[in-house]
């Protein structure tokens, strides 16, 4: 299973959230020191805990199954806390910052 990315960091948010339509519902969140929505992105790391304990369940009751979980959410984070690890050296979070 894969699991959410951290969309509170996506551009879509970032920049969306400052349209006029959604300048109520986005501007107001607190944001970490790389420029994301905290609240967002507290709901789906909440989504991703509840899944991992999904398949700890699963994997009990169905012990022949072979489970996979692949954390995308902490493979994205790190790339948007550390983009120059990936060849970006510009912080894509900061740089939509309106």
């Amino acid at each position: 299973m894969l699991s959410t990315t951290p969309l509170g960091c996506a551009p879509i948010i970032l920049t969306v959230g400052c349209a006029p339509s959604s300048l109520v519902s986005f501007s107001s969140l607190a944001e970490d020191e790389f420029g994301c929505k905290k609240a967002i992105n507290s709901i789906f790391d909440r989504h991703n805990q509840h899944l991992q304990a999904l398949l700890s369940n699963l994997s009990t009751e169905f012990p022949d199954a072979n489970w996979i979980f692949f954390d995308a959410y902490s493979l994205f984070l790190d790339g948007y806390q550390n983009p120059w690890k990936y060849g970006n050296y510009l912080n894509i979070c900061v740089l939509l910052r309106i």
